[in-house]
């Protein structure tokens, strides 16, 4: 499975986010890199591949904090928000949909060609 951290709303960019597996930074991470949010902060978001029973945890640091956030993985699988997932269905269905208008209007548009007897 794959964890993910994410960190949101820091001001510098100079934050430091490491994942870990048993107290031990695993430097194949995937990454989003540094990000700006709307409001002038920075977002960040890492992930690993894990197996579902190693220790694993998110070492979050900053020059803002007096000491770094560790927040560990509790061995559950979480769920995305159902924001988010409401999102990904909308688009998903917005798609269809467009898809589907764009055929109807070629096929409209053939057929008035045929019949006009261009």
């Amino acid at each position: 499975m794959k964890l993910a951290c994410m960190a949101t709303g820091f001001y510098s960019k100079d934050v430091i986010m490491t994942i870990r597996k048993s107290h031990t930074p695993v430097p194949e991470t995937e990454s989003t890199g540094i990000r700006p949010n709307h409001d002038g902060t920075f977002q960040l978001m890492k992930s690993v591949e894990i197996s579902k029973d190693e220790e694993a945890d998110c070492f979050v640091s900053h020059r803002t904090f007096k000491e770094p956030i560790i927040i560990k993985w509790d061995g559950k699988r979480q769920n995305f928000p159902p924001e988010v997932v409401a999102g990904v269905i909308g688009a998903g269905i917005g798609g269809v949909l467009l898809v589907v208008i764009l055929c109807l209007v070629v096929y409209i548009l053939k057929t008035r060609k045929r019949v006009s007897g261009e």
